[in-house]
């Protein structure tokens, strides 16, 4: 697991996807899905806000169809949740610790 600043984070993002936030890739560590925050506007009346990008997958306001022992896209796994499979912790300059999922390897969905 790796820990780096908010700044660090930002860099990061930046220079793998530009200054817009929006448009950031975040892959599902479980199903795998690719999604941006613009993908979570559509799903504003369920309760989901584009950070959930880096936090959720989508599946969790989208709907997903869950089948034990298959890997279905999306699915409903959150950070938030009792298994944690985090592999980077982004520190704020609160001194505040937030999981994220990992960037997407492309802007390819």
């Amino acid at each position: 697991m790796r820990t780096i600043t908010l700044a660090e984070w930002q860099l990061e993002g930046t220079e793998k996807f530009g200054k817009d936030m929006m448009k950031w890739m975040f892959e599902c560590p479980v199903c795998g899905n690719v999604q941006c925050p613009e993908d979570f506007r559509k799903f504003k009346n369920y309760g989901a806000k584009p950070s959930d990008a880096y936090f959720n997958c989508i599946g969790r306001f989208a709907g997903c169809n869950n089948v034990p022992g298959k890997k279905t896209q999306p699915c409903d796994y959150s950070l938030g949740g009792l298994i944690q499979l985090v592999k980077t912790t982004v520190i704020d300059e609160k001194n505040q610790e937030h999981c994220v999922f990992e960037f997407a390897s492309s802007n390819d969905k």
